[in-house]
């Protein structure tokens, strides 16, 4: 899950990028950011609301995201679309 306390975004920043086991250079690449400016970020350096930091979490989300399935069936459950038509929640 990834989260931030609000207290401390670059902190949080870098422990949800660890969590999933992504490096700086990575994140930076994927959020179209500078290594610089993310460093700068995760060592509090930088504004709460700055454009890096939400392109940060979003690429963050992104790589979450494209874990689950992975995460998931790694657990024991079945990955979307080996069971069922994965359309259950579709409403007409």
């Amino acid at each position: 899950m990834l989260a931030t306390t609000n207290a401390d975004p670059g902190r949080d920043l870098r422990a949800a990028r660890e969590r999933l086991g992504i490096t700086r250079a990575q994140l930076a690449g994927l959020a179209g950011c500078s290594l610089a400016s993310l460093c700068a970020i995760e060592q509090g350096a930088c504004p709460r609301r700055s454009r890096v930091l939400g392109q940060a979490w979003a690429a963050l989300a992104r790589v979450n995201a494209e874990q689950a399935p992975n995460d998931h069936e790694a657990a024991g459950g079945d990955p979307v679309g080996k069971t069922g038509n994965g359309n259950a929640h579709l409403t007409e």
